[in-house]
């Protein structure tokens, strides 16, 4: 999954800068894996199976999460096209994703 995700940021950085866009901006990933989606017209958000144990800790994702981004960087620099990292959004699924709290 990991890679597959890298590709895709990488593919959609080259789009990006084939139409000239201003910007182009990827979520930072998950420590684990969603299961599904919960959605209602006041939320959307990833479920996740508390039944299984996070793969990898924090700190290991969240290096992991500085590798893609260094790769995406340069992809970004040999397109020219600005990039940003989106901030996960859960309150609620906090433990299951990056950039949630200051390393």
């Amino acid at each position: 999954m990991r890679e597959k995700s890298i590709k895709h940021i990488e593919e959609r950085i080259i789009f990006s800068s084939e139409i000239k866009a201003g910007l182009f901006t990827f979520h930072p990933g998950y420590i684990s894996e969603p299961i599904s989606a919960y959605i209602d017209n006041k939320n959307w958000d990833f479920v996740y199976d508390r039944s299984k144990k996070t793969p990898l800790n924090y700190e290991d994702a969240f290096d992991l999460m500085l590798d893609a981004v260094k790769r995406s960087v340069k992809i970004a620099e040999k397109y020219s096209q600005p990039i940003a990292i989106e901030t996960a959004g859960s309150i609620a699924q906090k433990e299951n994703l990056l950039m949630k709290k200051i390393k």
